[in-house]
C-alpha cells in the first residue's frame, strides 16, 4: 500500500470544468452532481476482485482498514474539490446487498464503512450540499446507520429487493 500511486485529487487541472458545468446546470434549472466510488465498491471495482475483498475484510482487518483509508481520503479529496466548484450533490455508488439482504454483515459495515460515510456527510454538509447513496439490495437492516450516518438521498427503492417497502419509507 505504500507504494500504491493514485491521481493527485488536489490538483485543479482535474476539476477545470466542473465549475463551468456547474453554474450551465445551475442557470438550467438542474443541481449539479458529482460522483465518487463508494467505499465498499470502490475496493472490488478498483483494487482486488470481490470474493478477495470479502475474504480480506475478515482475515485482514488492518490491511483493509489502511486501504479503506486510502480510498476514502482520496475521494474525500475529490468531493471538496467538487462543491468547492459549485457541486450540490455527491453521488456514491456503494451496493450492499442485493434481493437476499447484505452482502456483507451489518458489523462488517459498521466497522468499515459507515466511520467514512459519516466523515463525507459532514464535508458534504459543510459546504450546504446533499449526499446520495445508492445501493442496490434488501439493505433495510442497516438503514438507521445509513441516515445516521448523515445520507439525505437513498436510492434505490425497489419492490423486489425491498419486500418490505413501504414500512421501510415510513421508517
Amino acid at each position: 500500500l505504500e507504494k500504491l500511486e493514485l491521481p493527485d485529487m488536489s490538483n485543479p487541472e482535474r476539476f477545470k470544468d466542473v465549475q463551468e458545468g456547474s453554474k450551465y446546470f445551475k442557470d438550467a434549472g438542474f443541481v449539479p452532481t458529482g460522483s465518487i466510488q463508494g467505499f465498499f465498491s470502490g475496493i472490488h471495482n478498483s483494487f482486488m476482485d470481490f470474493s478477495t475483498a470479502m475474504m480480506n475484510l475478515v482475515l485482514k482487518p488492518d490491511f483493509m482498514k489502511k486501504l479503506i483509508r486510502i480510498l476514502a481520503e482520496l475521494s474525500l479529496k475529490a468531493v471538496e474539490m467538487y462543491l468547492e466548484r459549485g457541486v450540490e450533490v455527491i453521488d456514491v455508488c456503494d451496493d450492499f446487498g442485493n434481493a437476499d439482504g447484505l452482502l456483507l454483515s451489518p458489523e462488517l459495515i459498521r466497522k468499515y464503512f459507515i466511520p467514512w460515510y459519516e466523515e463525507l456527510s459532514h464535508l458534504i454538509h459543510k459546504y450546504g450540499a446533499f449526499l446520495h447513496l445508492h445501493s442496490h439490495g434488501n439493505i433495510g437492516s442497516i438503514m438507521p446507520d445509513i441516515i445516521a450516518a448523515g445520507t439525505d438521498i437513498v436510492n434505490p427503492f425497489d419492490w423486489v429487493e425491498n419486500p418490505n417497502l413501504t414500512d421501510l419509507v415510513k421508517k
